[in-house]
């Protein structure tokens, strides 16, 4: 299984704890059986960009690999063709939620030109800390979610972080309410995400000057399609 995608690859970090990954060929599918609601973690990835009459296939193909999980309530198709976006005219048909992100990569980190030193960050290891970041990130969460789906989903998820960070396998880390994720692998190197963030006063000022540091590095395209429904 090789990926072309350096997003992908590092995305395995988190699926290859706890969740199920298998090479089918021409797809990989991922799940993590402890949260069916985890669009994310519960998805196809194909190799192959998309072609006219595509759907039809990658739907059928879903169905069978999530057959018998009656908590699987969406469609998730990713295709690692960074440079190509393919033919989305009958997933845009179909109502799917089409993204396409670009992911920043670097072979190395500096500090920023206006570090500020006051900052005091430290890892998240309590019962407390972890109840408090898993609410940061409900709170924080997109409001085209369902509140009790998505609370349901973020609890799973960040047990999941929290079982991989007591496990050696990345650390969060906080400052007030600014948390995030750091998932070191010794093959792809290292992923950072899950940032949350309450502008609460000198806060507000730290973030600001963060969030208008130029970035340097190469950012890439990873396509990704999400369709959520009721039922099959």
């Amino acid at each position: 299984m090789r990926l072309r995608s350096l997003g992908f690859r590092t995305d395995m970090i988190s699926h290859l704890f706890g969740g199920h990954v298998a090479d089918r060929g021409d797809y990989i599918v991922i799940k993590t059986p402890s949260n069916p609601g985890y669009f994310y973690g519960n998805l196809l990835l194909f190799f192959d960009a998309p072609k006219a009459g595509s759907l039809e296939r990658w739907k059928h193909k879903f169905r069978d690999e999530f057959r018998g999980d009656p908590g699987i309530t969406h469609f998730t198709f990713l295709w690692d063709t960074p440079d190509e976006i393919g033919d989305i005219s009958d997933l845009k048909a179909a109502n799917f939620q089409i993204n396409s992100s670009k992911v920043l990569t670097a072979s190395a980190v500096h500090p920023p030109p206006k570090l500020n030193a006051a900052v005091e960050m430290r890892v998240i290891t309590t019962d407390d800390e972890w109840r408090a970041v898993t609410a940061l990130q409900i709170r924080c969460g997109e409001e085209d979610y369902e509140p009790a789906a998505y609370s349901a989903f973020k609890h799973a998820q960040m047990s999941h972080y929290r079982a991989m960070s007591e496990a050696g396998r990345g650390a969060w880390f906080g400052h007030r309410h600014l948390v995030g994720i750091g998932q070191p692998d010794e093959e792809v190197g290292c992923r950072f995400g899950g940032c949350g963030t309450i502008l609460l006063g000198g806060l507000h000022h730290v973030l600001d000057h963060g969030a208008r540091e130029p970035l340097t590095g190469q950012r890439r395209h990873v396509p990704a399609v999400h369709f959520h429904h009721d039922a099959r």
